[in-house]
């Protein structure tokens, strides 16, 4: 089952002149699979990624998610699918601060009006935190974050989880733990797609995709 697919997606911006982030993009992401999206800093990654996610739309293309034309939704449309089929996970994190580690992961439950306390409190024990859930972001070390982070993208069992530079802001070995952490996550059966420039953790995936330029090159 494809989860998303994009045909022929282009993003193009001006500024002075034509820019193209993105250019003939064909890419299409089965159900269940692993992929890494690899590719230097702007090379368009994480605009190829915003336009997965239904943050961004492009210039010209399609964008099927589970058989619909996005392009065709309107923007409450895009905005429930965001809510409740894709979760995000970022390099920085972007909890709440004010929030507890259980809190944060229950807001994408609040906003689809689902909220499941217990479940926040089994997916914060599935990340390793399942004796942090009343600590607040400043209480815990960007590894642990992280860990929240993943939680909350998977609060209401996303049919695509989207990852963008998930260990960019974290030491080495850190990093490495939260790659584990999402192969785990991928051999329960979910769909995940992240972005890097590291070829090492790109390595993790089951798929790679290069992208270069606003291409993909292989």
């Amino acid at each position: 089952m494809k989860v998303i697919e994009l045909k022929k997606v282009s993003k193009k911006y001006v500024l002075g002149r034509p820019f193209y982030a993105l250019k003939d993009i064909n890419l299409c992401v089965e159900k269940g699979e692993f992929l890494s999206i690899l590719g230097p800093s702007g090379s368009g990654k994480s605009t190829l990624l915003h336009i997965m996610g239904l943050l961004d739309t492009p210039s010209s293309g399609e964008v099927i998610f589970k058989g619909r034309d996005a392009l065709k939704m309107s923007e409450d449309e895009r905005a429930e699918i965001r809510s409740k089929e894709i979760g995000f996970v970022f390099q920085f994190f972007y909890l709440s601060p004010f929030l507890t580690a259980k809190e944060n992961v229950m807001l994408p439950m609040m906003f689809a009006g689902e909220v499941n306390e217990e479940r926040a409190e089994e997916l914060l024990k599935k990340v390793g935190l399942g004796d942090k859930m009343d600590n607040k972001p400043y209480q815990l070390s960007g590894g642990e974050r992280q860990r929240v982070a993943i939680a909350r993208a998977l609060a209401n069992e996303p049919s695509l989880i989207l990852a963008d530079e998930p260990t960019g802001n974290l030491d080495s070995k850190t990093g490495k733990d939260i790659l584990k952490l999402f192969k785990e996550i991928w051999r329960e059966g979910n769909t995940i797609v992240f972005v890097t420039h590291d070829k090492e953790l790109s390595k993790a995936a089951e798929r790679k995709v290069h992208l270069l330029d606003g291409r993909i090159v292989g």
